[in-house]
């Protein structure tokens, strides 16, 4: 970015009441700086999402405080870790039953496979493993699901505390700020919302507290 768009933007900034050298002022520039430069790679250093529209300019147009919650990233684990021992034990329950009425499951399992109706002395047993079946798709949504929140979460934490070893199960908390846009973008001006979070994780007793810096980890129109 040129001096004189960095002098500019400053101006607008302080205009508004932002001060310039708030950490957002930072990690806004290095954002549409790489992001002008086609750097893709100091991009998806520190941002999970990516502006494809051209931005001309950009300037901050307020910021909120700091709002703090608990890093949510090991409660995600251990919800993912459950539902999968869920449906581990739903299986094994599955093959067990099935074991016990080879033949009776069997001919159930002809039948809907034949789109048959099911005589009344298999429907209690076609019922019974219907049910597994019903419980083992719903499980394998659910896991499906929780490892994605996970890995996203994963994700964003990775890029704040990059060198620190078991962020994964490391409780702390995640700082957030909210940031007010105005960016140019074919000559016209468009309010856009960028939303930064830092991770503040624990280490063991002893052990300094590894650095973590603000990442992007939304940014969408507001107007």
């Amino acid at each position: 970015m040129s001096k004189a768009r960095m002098v500019l933007g400053c101006a607008i900034v302080m205009a508004t009441g932002v001060a310039c050298a708030g950490p957002e002022k930072a990690v806004v520039d290095r954002y549409f700086g790489a992001l002008a430069a086609g750097d893709n790679q100091t991009l998806t250093s520190f941002a999970a999402v990516r502006l494809e529209e051209p931005v001309e300019a950009w300037s901050i147009v307020s910021a909120s405080e700091e709002t703090s919650a608990p890093a949510t990233l090991p409660e995600l684990g251990k919800k993912h870790a459950d539902l999968v021992a869920e449906l581990d034990a739903n299986k094994k329950a599955a093959n067990a039953y099935a074991l016990e009425r080879l033949d009776e499951v069997d001919e159930v399992r002809e039948l809907a496979k034949e789109e048959k109706p099911i005589p009344r002395r298999l429907q209690e047993i076609a019922d019974t493993w219907e049910q597994y079946n019903k419980t083992d798709h719903e499980l394998k949504v659910s896991v499906a699901e929780a490892k994605e929140a996970m890995e996203n979460e994963a994700t964003i934490c990775r890029l704040s505390v990059a060198e620190m070893e078991g962020f994964e199960s490391a409780a702390g908390e995640v700082l957030t700020k909210v940031v007010q846009l105005m960016l140019t973008i074919d000559g016209q001006q468009k309010p856009y919302e960028m939303t930064l979070r830092r991770y503040v994780l624990d280490q063991p007793e002893g052990a300094p507290r590894p650095t973590s810096r603000w990442v992007v980890y939304d940014l969408k129109p507001t107007g």
